[in-house]
């Protein structure tokens, strides 16, 4: 009993003394200049770039500490990548069950310089293809095979993971234009209890040029998916995040996602893309007129998506939308609005659209209907240039469809059609109501009070072909003719004058002496060409000719009738049968 006893004492002190032997030679053996002299010019032959290190603490029981990595661009001139400090503090013990414990994992003052260079590639495009060449092809698993259940057996849990004072800074060279480089700068992200198999919390917070973003939340990698709740703060707006993916394995990728706030301030939003943009407005029209090489697309993207907003209030130019709801999805790469709806102006709007992701340059079908908002409102918050200038009740709806993702293309291939309305209305301000009450010579013209404003339009061929009528206190009008998406301007305006106006502009103005219908307006018909900022005002000859004409057979067809009244008699019989004979035979003959 004592000779086995004995025998075991020394297998686990040979035992002892291997392990505790390796372990000595490994610390002896991986120095930080051992460590050094491997890991760069192993890096640098992966990377294709200079790469540099500073100062590295090494310990096999407790981690690794490495100062002042940096990565060269290509040419060598400046840095790509920098990182101040990268530390890993993990437990040796529970290694030996396949348990990895890590009470530390920090980076701190990593900064990145992403470029888009003048041929379209990216300063990093290079790596990205170091690393493909690099990379050995998967095998494939014959079926049945599955997944190593290995997999499961393994452990990894991270009480603390940090990233301190990072920065990142985005320059696009490609335009040929000189514009601001995007600068995210203090981005810091602290995670507690990291875990594979359990949720964990998160937070972060960085500054986009300058303006604060936070976000902080739940996360969860459990197997086969991930699931997050957040909350995501732009100033002082705050919006609750839920993200959903159900299966990272699955062909396409599912996404689920729901974003939803109490108020959302879009003047501030808006403010802060401005600033954030940074851009004069001379470089952003000089940006606008660069074109681009060629449409985009097709894409073929393995993922279905779907998607809900919903917003209690929100503010634009001090008008308030309520109960704004709107579901998308995607689907066999078709981005597709479900619906969306809205309470804005003491009306409503709705809208539906899909975009056809899977076909070069894009292809658009929206469609929407406003419904007896305010115009005044909506035209501040939807296209604030004509703030001012449009009052009434306004009804909307349109039915379109464009391809193309460079503005020239969408203008090419956009057609449609709908209809409009606006009642009980004013309208004052544009260049075409000042151009008309100039041409009539009233004053008082430049502010039209509409009773009724409506029409059809149809959208082809760059223009928008207009059929409509006007009816106000002082003019009636029937707008006929296009608009051009060049907003050049072609016209036919067949007006009337009411009797007011026409008192006012009296015999020295020529339109004064124009006819009158039989209730007293004066009829004045117009064309307009030029464009809708410098429109062209002008009588329209043929159309006066014409009314003149009209005008001229009525009273000689009136007067025939006095003749033949006293000639055939009053109304019945063989008399009544014979004058109307004879008053249509006249009409024909004078074309009315």
């Amino acid at each position: 009993m004592r000779k086995l006893r004995k025998i075991v004492l020394l297998c686990l002190a040979a035992l002892s003394a291997v392990v505790f032997g390796s372990l000595l030679l490994v610390y002896l053996l991986i120095t930080p200049e051992r460590v050094r002299e491997t890991l760069v010019p192993l890096a640098e032959n992966e990377l294709g770039r200079e790469v540099s290190l500073g100062e590295i603490d090494i310990s096999l029981w407790s981690g690794i500490r490495l100062r002042e990595l940096k990565v060269a661009e290509a040419d060598g001139k400046n840095t790509f990548l920098s990182i101040d400090e990268l530390v890993l503090r993990y437990r040796f013990w529970p290694l030996l069950r396949l348990r990895v414990v890590v009470d530390e994992a920090r980076l701190s003052g990593a900064r990145v310089s992403l470029i888009k260079l003048p041929d379209g590639a990216f300063n990093f495009s290079s790596l990205v293809k170091s690393s493909a060449e690099g990379t050995a092809p998967k095998e494939e698993k014959l079926p049945g095979q599955g997944t190593d259940s290995s997999d499961n057996s393994f452990d990894l849990q991270i009480a603390t993971i940090a990233l301190n004072n990072c920065a990142l800074n985005y320059e696009d060279r490609s335009t040929g234009v000189a514009q601001a480089p995007l600068k995210v700068d203090q981005f810091n992200l602290l995670i507690h209890d990291f875990s594979l198999t359990e949720a964990f919390n998160f937070k972060a917070d960085t500054k986009v040029n300058g303006e604060s973003v936070a976000v902080q939340g739940e996360m969860s990698l459990k197997k086969p998916g991930i699931s997050m709740s957040s909350l995501l703060q732009v100033r002082d707006q705050q919006v609750d995040l839920t993200l959903k993916i159900h299966d990272l394995q699955s062909q396409p990728l599912q996404v689920d996602w729901q974003a939803s706030a109490a108020t959302l301030d879009l003047d501030r939003l808006l403010q802060s893309a401005a600033t954030t943009s940074n851009e004069t407005p001379s470089q952003r029209a000089t940006a606008t007129a660069v074109p681009a090489a060629e449409e985009i697309g097709p894409f073929d993207l393995p993922l279905r998506m779907q998607g809900k907003v919903k917003i209690s209030k929100i503010q634009r130019q001090q008008i308030v939308m309520t109960d704004f709801v709107s579901k998308v999805n995607l689907i066999n790469n078709v981005f597709t609005l479900e619906t969306l709806t809205a309470r804005v102006a003491e009306g409503g709007v709705s809208a539906q659209a899909s975009i056809d992701l899977g076909r070069k340059g894009l292809a658009y079908t929206p469609s929407f209907t406003v419904d007896k908002v305010q115009a005044a409102s909506f035209v501040t918050m939807f296209y604030p240039a004509l703030t001012g200038m449009v009052n009434g009740s306004l009804s909307l709806s349109a039915q379109l469809f464009a391809t193309g993702t460079q503005l020239d293309t969408m203008k090419k291939t956009l057609s449609g059609d709908g209809k409009f309305a606006l009642n009980d209305g004013q309208l004052t301000g544009t260049a075409l109501i000042n151009g008309l009450a100039e041409m009539i010579g009233e004053e008082r013209l430049k502010t039209l009070e509409c009773d009724d404003f409506s029409g059809n339009f149809k959208i082809d061929n760059g223009k928008v072909n207009i059929t409509s009528s006007y009816r106000g206190s002082d003019l009636e009008m029937t707008p006929l003719g296009s608009i051009g998406l060049d907003e050049s301007i072609a016209l036919r305006l067949d007006t009337r004058v009411s009797p007011a106006v026409m008192s006012k502009i009296g015999r020295k103005n020529t339109l004064g002496r124009l006819l009158s219908d039989d209730r007293g307006w004066g009829i004045v018909p117009l064309r307009i060409s030029g464009t809708l900022t410098d429109p062209r005002f002008k009588l329209d000859s043929k159309g006066a000719r014409e009314q003149l004409k009209r005008q001229a057979t009525e009273k000689i067809l009136e007067k025939l009738d006095e003749k033949l009244d006293k000639k055939l008699g009053g109304d019945g019989g063989q008399g009544s049968a014979s004058r109307t004979r004879i008053k249509n035979t006249l009409k024909d003959l004078f074309g009315n």
